[in-house]
């Protein structure tokens, strides 16, 4: 069961010709892989396991549906962030190319997939600061990471997902 559906891939994160089979089929295949990659990196393994779990029931209980509602804007721009970045070139018999239309250059979604995933940072925090902010609806489980959340020294290992980005890479 996904979160995110290829349908969810529009505004910002447009994704074009997602109705067409061969999109739809390509953009399911980076929803299916990274998903549970960024769940797991966001909610750590037991909360992620206890949310999709939550998800998969007959009543699904509101702390799930909340909790879904906060991540799934941020999964899509994770997802978005891979789908693009992989699809600025085409692979050919010969290795990678840039497409190239008869009276324009390609240009790069830098800016793009950059916005996208710095949203998706921002988006992160006000998860955890969601799930913090509940321990009675999330448990005190959440991932040691974030024991020291905020702080920038060598006692705070952040995952990724954490990290803004900009278009020179650093």
């Amino acid at each position: 069961m996904s979160i995110v559906q290829t349908s969810d891939f529009t505004g910002k994160i447009k994704i074009a010709n997602t109705a067409k089979t061969d999109v739809a089929q390509d953009l399911q295949i980076f929803i299916d892989d990274y998903e549970a990659e960024f769940l797991k990196s966001l909610l750590g393994e037991t909360l992620y396991t206890d949310f999709i779990a939550g998800l998969g029931q007959d009543t699904i209980l509101a702390k799930w549906i909340a909790l879904k509602g906060k991540i799934g804007v941020s999964i899509a721009n994770y997802i978005y962030w891979f789908y693009m970045r992989d699809n600025n070139t085409q692979t050919v018999a010969t290795g990678e190319t840039k497409g190239k239309s008869a009276n324009s250059g390609s240009a790069l979604p830098d800016e793009k997939i950059v916005r996208a995933w710095n949203e998706m940072v921002k988006i992160c925090y006000s998860v955890v600061e969601l799930i913090n902010n509940n321990p009675d609806d999330y448990g005190t489980y959440y991932i040691e990471n974030f024991y020291y959340l905020g702080w920038y020294n060598s006692h705070c290992i952040r995952p990724d997902i954490f990290h803004t980005v900009n278009v020179y890479s650093i």
